[in-house]
């Protein structure tokens, strides 16, 4: 009966192309967020990816598990980022845990190809140029309602080639501090959001 219902899976997943999947991640609370998974350009998986206004440009975040945060910066806009680190203050299942990790430029692809749609428009002129410690300021532009864009993650750089950070391992809720930005010359403290554990169940395809 169990070699049965295997063959039924194995097939039903050849048929369609798919395959379930399912578990936790950590879901960020952001004023006025549009939420894209993590993978397949950011139409599968978790909805982790919080993409929200911030005083006239755009941020996105995600912490599933390494730290991606993105300014984008619309036409006629200017952003630079004063903050070096991000700050994790909350609970695992082990107890409290506070956690800081400084950031640096990443090239575009460094995550592989997870970016959605909305955030392409820019992507062949940023993919590798990257300034190792260049945090603006950046000059905006647009393609319609997309806007350039710069990443940022953490590294470990104590590893040839250096790694990227993750962050604390079985995250229950918390608070993750942003950097401190400035936005046309005006600056701005550090945005605080929260974030919980949440579960997620769906299918993804073989190849996306």
């Amino acid at each position: 009966m169990r070699v049965a219902s295997a063959v039924r899976i194995f097939i039903l997943i050849f048929v369609s192309g798919c395959a379930p999947m399912s578990g936790t991640y950590n879901r960020i609370d952001a004023p006025n967020a549009v939420y894209f998974g993590q993978h397949c350009h950011g139409s599968v998986g978790p909805k982790s990816v919080a993409y929200f206004p911030y005083h006239g440009i755009f941020l996105s975040i995600d912490i599933n598990p390494w730290i991606r945060f993105g300014v984008h910066v619309p036409a006629g806009m200017t952003a630079e980022v004063l903050g070096r680190t991000m700050k994790i203050t909350g609970r695992t299942e082990a107890g409290p845990v506070q956690f800081a990790a400084a950031m640096k430029p990443a090239s575009i692809g460094s995550f592989g190809s997870v970016n959605p749609p909305e955030f392409m428009a820019f992507y062949a002129s940023t993919y590798k140029d990257v300034a190792d410690n260049y945090f603006g300021p950046f000059t905006g532009a647009s393609k319609g309602d997309r806007h350039i864009w710069y990443l940022f993650t953490a590294f470990d750089e104590s590893q040839v080639p250096r790694r990227m950070v993750q962050v604390p391992r079985g995250l229950v809720n918390g608070t993750i501090e942003l950097p401190a930005l400035a936005v046309n010359g005006q600056k701005f403290d550090p945005e605080k959001l929260s974030f919980r554990r949440d579960s997620y169940r769906g299918f993804t395809p073989i190849n996306c």
